[in-house]
């Protein structure tokens, strides 16, 4: 017997459901046709990737928010002024 290759979407979606709690891993695992250990996997490697993005997502930021400061320091009267 061939194993089953599933798309990308179709984890995801398996994912998502069981990241929601509305309904147990095995009542997903029934209506999808798919094994619990199989979901329970594609659960953690969610998990895993969402804590990425937010790690990325504070990093991008906190650089922002470096950055702004670091130009913010300054009042703008301590500029030197120039004349056209």
């Amino acid at each position: 017997m061939q194993r089953k290759r599933h798309t990308p979407d179709f984890k995801s979606k398996v994912a998502l459901e069981a990241l929601k709690g509305t309904k147990t891993i095995n009542e997903i695992a029934s209506e999808m046709g798919i094994h619990a250990t199989q979901i329970t996997q594609w659960k953690k490697q969610a998990q895993e990737g969402l804590k990425g993005v937010v790690m990325l997502y504070q990093l991008v930021l906190g650089k922002r928010e470096k950055s702004v400061t670091r130009l913010t320091r300054f009042p703008v009267e301590s500029y030197p002024q120039y004349e056209a």
